[in-house]
């Protein structure tokens, strides 16, 4: 479910922090028809690199300055974003399902991502630097469509 150029096709793509914050600063390149998803748990680390008190900046921060954004607007876009641009995935509905996959050794945010997926039948796309470890192995373990999504960086 991937376009020419590497971007996700068909109805939904449940993505994580980093391009929940491309989504919703609006510099997510997609087609308009595609709604861009993240869960609840993607959400909160997005905000937490924006809310926790630091000394210097962190990848996020820099990503939003990238992006022409101050952490504000940054904060305020993921913390309330618009609906055309990102959508949050309500982990209560999937509650269950979250629940039998922390039991069986997934973290939370990998069983929030594999169930909103599973939810809404959708792909799972994720920035280059989130492109290994715990959650991607639970992915692919789950034979959902992952790839990764390296969005262009404007200069």
């Amino acid at each position: 479910m991937t376009d020419a150029d590497g971007r996700p096709s068909g109805t939904a793509v449940i993505v994580d922090d980093r391009l929940a914050l491309f989504a919703a600063l609006g510099w997510l390149p997609r087609e308009p028809d595609i709604e861009i998803v993240t869960t609840y748990g993607w959400q909160q680390r997005l905000l937490g690199a924006f809310v926790a008190p630091r000394r210097t900046e962190g990848q996020l921060q820099r990503l939003a300055a990238t992006l022409g954004a101050s952490a504000a607007t940054a904060l305020d876009a993921a913390g309330h974003p618009d609906p055309q641009l990102l959508t949050i995935a309500d982990p209560r509905s999937a509650a269950i399902d979250i629940a039998r996959m922390r039991v069986t050794g997934a973290n939370p945010l990998a069983a929030e991502t594999i169930a909103a997926a599973t939810q809404r039948s959708t792909v799972v796309r994720f920035s280059p630097r989130n492109s290994s470890g715990h959650v991607v192995d639970h992915v692919l373990a789950s034979d959902i469509d992952f790839a990764i999504w390296d969005p262009v960086e404007p200069t």
